[in-house]
């Protein structure tokens, strides 16, 4: 007998994330992954699976704004 255990996280509404810049943004990352899960979602590698991709950078460095943006 083959039973099919359902996957509980494919109802949680998925999110992404790209962390860019910084090691503190990296950190600012984890903390906004962390929080997001709390709150329900799931974090997923495919963006074109997500329901929300964070782009989490520096805003101060020119060349780390530009990298944002090319990103989005």
């Amino acid at each position: 007998m083959t039973s099919s255990v359902p996957d509980i996280d494919a109802d949680l509404p998925a999110v992404g994330l790209v962390s860019l810049g910084c090691p503190k943004a990296l950190v600012d990352s984890e903390q906004i992954i962390s929080g997001l899960k709390s709150r329900g979602y799931r974090l997923v590698n495919d963006h074109a699976e997500a329901d929300l991709v964070v782009v989490n950078t520096c805003g101060f460095i020119d060349a780390a704004k530009a990298e944002s943006l090319e990103a989005i």
